[in-house]
């Protein structure tokens, strides 16, 4: 199996499948497309087990027939059927090779980039509604597909429903021993962060990666642009706007934690708004207004990585609800320091009327009417709460501090604790990640209660999340 040079055309294998055309190679296999001659000449596309040169071909040979046996098995009309594998000799050795249906049509990424409009929601909505129920299917054998994106899914041409090809677990198979230390399969940006690093995949890993395909399909970028990583969240509201309840179901299914996402594809789809409700126009933002579809095609190609820090890869990965060190500062602050200015200003412009008026004629007493009203008024409670001097912005914000509820520290001391760290953590060229783990492990040493479960942005966590980056901070010291 050392020469991996391919067929030519015309080569006839087996006394039945002549090659046509190379369609593709990867890491370990080659597909072709070909006429199968006992089939009247019907196309069918063959694929060449030809792994790079690696250890114990022979084991990665027997895992790759018994996995294309799984793949054999699997009967649905959006998937392509495994017909056979043989073994044939050619000219450069003695090579494994399976059959599958051909599916005459585009895949996503060419379609839209042929069509030259990006999908609607209503499209989006009818792709999941379509591709949902093939998820569902496999995963019900306890099958994976482990590399779903917008080219290796196929508009077949004759009805247009989308059919998914190239299963990772084939792929997989092939590498395992092959490649030793490569043993993860996955496309970065739609490969959630268990899968690229840690090589642990289960449903919900193919329903995050589906998610990350739709919103290609829906604003022609790829993930790793839809994705902030200085905030570590998703931001792929700023491309393009979609209905409140697909913006909900697309969170879900990208949040960073496995257990998070929706269970089952059926799941997802008992979520999915009804397609014919939506609208049939794409909304924009002023971002994502410009025709994008020449970037829809995937540069990143399928990767073979080794997990747990490969030197080999580097990946950016798009996690959505982060740990508590990649969260954010949230808005409670900021609401709580707008309502009391907001009062505050209200207050003040009444009892300056009110000194005017007072000013103006002696028989009438409006301040005592403005005091006796707001005696009874409902912001009364809140009106006590603020200082009688209101000469510098940490006045309202002291006071904003002193009626949060529970005794809740506001975000900005949480916010001012977490840009110290980082900034101690880029001076000292320390590995974020470890650093975290090992402030996680303190944090929750000393709170067992928790259960080791994730800090929200809520006010009754804000003590907790204070505590932790003040842990960190002594730690760094």
């Amino acid at each position: 199996m050392s020469d991996s040079s391919p067929l030519p055309v015309g080569t006839i294998l087996e006394n039945n499948y002549k090659i046509i055309s190379e369609l593709g190679q990867g890491g370990f296999a080659r597909t072709y497309l070909a006429a199968n001659l006992r089939r009247f000449n019907e196309n069918c596309v063959l694929k060449q087990f030809a792994p790079q040169m690696g250890a114990n071909l022979v084991k990665a040979s027997e895992l790759f027939e018994r996995e294309a046996n799984v793949m054999y098995n699997l009967n649905h009309d959006q998937i392509p059927r495994f017909r056979e594998q043989f073994k044939a000799r050619t000219t450069a050795g003695e090579f494994l090779f399976i059959v599958q249906d051909y599916v005459d049509g585009d895949n996503y990424a060419e379609m839209i980039d042929r069509r030259g409009k990006l999908f609607s929601e209503k499209e989006a909505c009818e792709f999941l509604q379509q591709i949902l129920p093939v998820l569902d299917y496999i995963h019900s054998l306890d099958v994976i597909h482990r590399d779903i994106s917008p080219d290796n899914i196929i508009c077949r041409k004759a009805d247009g429903k989308p059919v998914l090809i190239d299963f990772g677990a084939v792929r997989e198979a092939a590498v395992k021993y092959s490649q030793a230390s490569a043993t993860v399969i996955g496309k970065v940006g739609y490969a959630p962060e268990e899968q690229m690093r840690r090589g642990q995949v289960s449903p919900s890993s193919d329903l995050y990666a589906l998610a990350a395909t739709t919103l290609t399909l829906l604003t022609g970028e790829q993930p790793e642009k839809l994705f902030n990583t200085k905030l570590a969240t998703w931001d792929w509201s700023r491309h393009i706007k979609l209905s409140g309840s697909m913006h909900k179901l697309l969170n879900k299914m990208l949040s960073y934690r496995p257990d998070k996402r929706y269970p089952s594809a059926a799941a997802v789809l008992a979520a999915l708004p009804n397609a014919k409700h939506l609208s049939k126009q794409s909304m924009p933002t002023a971002m994502g207004a410009r025709n994008k579809t020449n970037n829809l095609l995937s540069k990143m190609k399928t990767m073979v990585v080794s997990p747990r820090g490969s030197s080999r890869v580097k990946t950016t990965r798009p996690p959505t609800a982060a740990p508590e060190w990649k969260k954010p500062a949230r808005g409670a602050f900021k609401f709580f320091t707008v309502l009391f200015l907001g009062v505050w200003g209200a207050t003040a412009g009444w009892q300056w009327g009110v000194t005017q008026w007072k000013a103006a004629t002696d028989s009438f007493n409006p301040n005592k009417i403005v005091n006796d009203a707001l005696a009874q008024s409902p912001l009364k409670s809140w009106t006590d709460a603020l200082p009688k001097s209101w000469g510098s912005v940490q006045s309202v914000t002291d006071a904003v501090a002193s009626v949060l509820p529970n005794g809740a520290i506001d975000d900005q001391k949480i916010l001012n604790k977490r840009v110290a760290v980082q900034k101690k953590l880029r001076d000292t060229g320390k590995s974020t990640d470890k650093f975290y783990k090992k402030v996680d492990r303190a944090f929750y040493a000393k709170h067992p209660e928790l259960n080791r479960r994730e800090l929200r942005p809520i006010a009754e966590d804000s003590k907790l999340r204070y505590e932790w980056w003040s842990l960190a901070e002594q730690m760094l010291n």
